[in-house]
């Protein structure tokens, strides 16, 4: 397994891994939100390659205030998908220490999360990893501790 960071030769693959995540979003709208945000520098993006297909991702933001918690400035996971024959192998796992990596390394300790219902495994991925429900709906804080 191997972790890219967002390139122009992966936006293609970011716009179908964003669409698979909030199928109920249009092309179109997927997109726009992109070019919002992808020339910040208080946004990540990565993806985990197994051999020559891409089967993951993981959205990272600095937020500056979030509604559940008071601790600012805060990473936080805007979208993170694993393609369905690949979850259960650590890919999920990966993506995220990647994620905490990156926020770490903005001199950061916390990060959030939050989930639907609809996404009946995200609240036991997000547990697993060490994150605890916050609020619901479901908002998720961890403190970060890079070794």
């Amino acid at each position: 397994m191997e972790i890219n960071p967002l390139n122009d030769q992966l936006m293609e693959v970011w716009l179908s891994f964003r669409h698979r995540l909030w199928p109920y979003h249009t092309l179109e709208e997927l997109k726009h939100e992109m070019t919002t945000t992808i020339d910040t520098p208080h946004y990540g993006v990565f993806f985990c390659k197994n051999n020559s297909s891409y089967v993951g991702f993981i959205e990272v933001s600095i937020k500056e205030n979030i509604e559940f918690s008071s601790i600012s400035p805060i990473g936080y996971i805007e979208g993170w998908y694993v393609d369905e024959q690949y979850r259960k192998l650590g890919i999920g796992r990966l993506l995220m220490h990647t994620a905490e990596t990156w926020v770490a390394s903005k001199s950061i300790t916390w990060i959030a999360s939050d989930t639907t219902l609809e996404y009946n495994l995200s609240p036991i991925a997000h547990k697993k990893l060490g994150f605890t429900e916050s609020s619901i709906p479901l908002h998720y804080l961890k403190s970060i501790q890079i070794d």
